[in-house]
């Protein structure tokens, strides 16, 4: 009788110890989520400017979509420079940074233009289109760091991704065409020479279809041109591994990650 109590209150014992842990491994990992997530309140006022940037492509007169649309947009700015912080893309965000930095780059391309130098782009950023250009330039260079740094769990995906997507990624393997009297073939490798000795032909070649007709300017002579056939490939993974990679990034993984990293940077508004 003795030998049975002792087993129950040693099973006892056990469930409980076994219950304290799970509650201290959960409220450790619960610990550790909240370490990692960045709390931060919007004003009425940046709230706002998010809002007008949704405007322009949301017309409808819905007040709740409209709200979703905009924190949605919010959601995704401040993940998308978390994303570049973690790569070393770029600096923290704040709307009150963002209004400075655009302030700085409008004084610096006055001054230049006054200078008589060539100013690149717009004279003057409104702010929705500075932060266009940031989030572009971010974009660009967290794709840039991650095809960089790839690992074989990445390559797989992307791997995996081309598959899927085999039309995607035909290209010209060559062109067969007939310029005044003469008939030539230009094939892939070719086309990078091709548009640097002759811009003209190449546009022609590369975007046209079999059948078209074209003319080329030399030498003040119009010399007719025709595409006779225009042959696809669709390259091993392995001869064009680098780009596939890019490709998948830039599609479906680069959007994935800023997902993540709206859980971690959460928004609170006024």
């Amino acid at each position: 009788m003795k030998k049975k109590k002792m087993l129950v209150i040693s099973t006892c014992i056990i469930i409980i110890m076994i219950g304290i842990l799970v509650i201290s491994q959960k409220m450790k990992q619960e610990e550790k989520e909240d370490a990692s997530q960045v709390v931060t309140t919007i004003s009425q006022e940046e709230y706002n400017f998010y809002c007008e940037i949704v405007q322009k492509d949301y017309k409808g007169k819905d007040k709740k979509k409209l709200e979703k649309l905009t924190k949605e947009y919010a959601e995704s700015v401040y993940a998308q420079y978390a994303l570049g912080q973690k790569y070393g893309v770029c600096e923290p965000y704040s709307y009150e940074y963002l209004k400075m930095k655009m302030e700085t780059e409008n004084q610096q391309r006055k001054a230049k233009h006054e200078a008589g130098e060539v100013v690149y782009g717009i004279l003057e950023y409104k702010l929705d289109g500075y932060l266009q250009y940031q989030l572009s330039n971010v974009r660009l260079s967290v794709i840039d760091q991650i095809v960089k740094s790839s690992d074989e769990k990445l390559e797989k995906k992307a791997k995996e991704y081309w598959k899927e997507n085999q039309v995607k990624f035909k290209r010209i393997d060559s062109v067969e065409y007939q310029l005044g009297q003469e008939k030539k073939t230009v094939t892939w490798k070719d086309f990078p020479t091709l548009e640097k000795i002759d811009s003209q032909l190449f546009t022609y070649l590369y975007e046209g279809k079999e059948g078209d007709v074209f003319s080329i300017e030399k030498e003040g002579d119009t010399i007719q041109g025709k595409i006779i056939r225009k042959t696809m490939k669709n390259p091993k993974f392995e001869e064009n591994k680098v780009e596939i990679i890019k490709n998948y990034v830039a599609t479906v993984y680069y959007d994935k990650l800023t997902e993540e990293f709206k859980k971690e940077n959460i928004l609170e508004y006024e």
